[in-house]
Parts: C-alpha cells; structure tokens; sequence
C-alpha cells in the first residue's frame, strides 16, 4: 500500500475511469437517447465528436457511429459515449476550478452511470469487460511570473542526472511499467508545454493504468488496486521539494 498522502493544492488536473465491453446488444441511436433520458438531469450539456479508434476493425464497426460527450453544467464532469466504450471524466477547469472531490467519490459516479447504462440500458447480463483504464493527469507550473524556468530536477527525482535534455520549448516523453496486480501496465507520458490562456510553461504529467479483470478481482477491486498503484508512483516520481510545494500532509 502506499503511503497516504494528501495535498492542499494539487497539481491534479483530470482523472479518467474508462471501461471497454462486448455486447450482443447493438449499439445505437436508440440506445444512446435512453441512456441520456436517465442521466440528463446531472449531464444535460450534448457534444458530439470523433470516435476513439484503435484498430482497423473497430474503425470499421465506428463507420457512421460517433461519440457523445454528455456534460454536467460547469462541464467538470463529462461521460464519453460510444460502441464498446464508455468513460467518466472530472476535469479541474481554470474557469471553475472545482475541488477535486476526492477518488472514492469520482469511482462511486463512475460506477453508478456504469451499472445504468450496462444493466438498465443495454441489459445484457453476459456483457463482458475486456479492457479497464485509470487515468490521472497533473497539470504543474514550472515558469513563475518573473519568467524563471523551475529546472526539472526539482519536479522528478528520476531527472537529477538528466534534466538538460528538457531545455528544450517542448518535450514529449512516454515510459511503461508492467503491472501485475492490474493484468496490464502502468504507462506515464510526459510533456512540456504551455497554458492557453497566458502561455507561460507547465508540465503535464499522465499516468494511466491499462489492464484487464483477473480471476477473483471485482471492478470496484480493480479500480482501488490501479488507484494504489498511481498514488504510489506518483510519490516514488516527484520530488520531495515539488510535493512540499503543493501543501503535502502525511
């Protein structure tokens, strides 16, 4: 387990519960405006956009089929709709900037528009889960308003040796990890950018469990298990001085 470590002003910036599923219910229109009928109350705001491919066959299968962001009304929380995907998103908006309300209440959401649209809506009791996704993405300032570049060193400890390489405007850069206790991987994405709004330099720094249910592990086990997992990487990642900077209490 690893060690409970909370912040007064973390850096996180948008966490993602993602499930993909088999079905032998098609999926379609009908489908999708029963679903937005029960939850629309919570996410009355309707974006369509592109689909999430990841193959040749399921670009075939999302020919004509789009994907849904159905939104709460400040937009910090969304749900990704599409065939054989569905995803919930709390996101920390600069316009809003809503406390994050903590993991276990982000999962109990999750969970309950999940069982609505997978016992209620498509009410197949053989539906089977193939893939599981837990996201976190930290958004971290590293340029003051004096325009001084905090140096990289002082953010991840595994760049003591290394942070030159990140002088650079932009940056971009992707590790993986396998991860038993998940039936997948850990993979972490690092990036260097700039905010839209002022332009001034941050880091946005991803870390996502992939994996599958095993023998004896329930989603709610699974989740837990991956949300353990990303805490305790991300305190082995960071610094000490960057996590004292975000108000750590242990």
């Amino acid at each position: 387990m690893p060690k409970e470590i909370e912040f007064s002003n973390p850096p996180l910036n948008e966490v993602i519960c993602g499930i993909q599923y088999k079905t032998t219910t098609p999926y379609n229109f009908t489908l999708e405006y029963d679903f937005y009928n029960r939850v629309k109350e919570a996410l009355p705001k309707v974006e369509k956009i592109m689909p999430i491919i990841n193959s040749q066959q399921e670009f075939e299968a999302s020919i004509g089929v789009p994907r849904y962001f159905l939104k709460s009304n400040e937009e910090e929380k969304l749900i990704q709709l599409q065939a054989e995907k569905f995803f919930f998103n709390w996101r920390k908006l600069d316009s809003h900037a809503i406390p994050y309300p903590r993991f276990s209440t982000v999962y109990s959401e999750f969970n309950d528009y999940w069982r609505t649209f997978s016992t209620d809506v498509l009410q197949d009791k053989n539906i089977a889960i193939s893939n599981l996704e837990l996201t976190y993405i930290n958004s971290i300032d590293i340029q003051s308003s004096s325009e001084t570049i905090i140096p990289l060193a002082k953010v991840f400890s595994f760049f003591h040796n290394t942070a030159n390489i990140l002088d650079s405007d932009e940056f971009n850069m992707t590790f993986g990890v396998p991860i038993d206790q998940c039936a997948g991987k850990m993979v972490c994405t690092l990036t260097k950018t700039s905010r839209k709004d002022n332009n001034k330099k941050i880091l946005l720094f991803q870390i996502s469990i992939l994996g599958k249910l095993s023998e004896g592990i329930s989603l709610e086990k699974w989740f837990s298990n991956a949300h353990c997992i990303i805490l305790e990487y991300f305190d082995k990642y960071t610094s000490e001085e960057a996590k004292n900077s975000w108000g750590m209490e242990k």
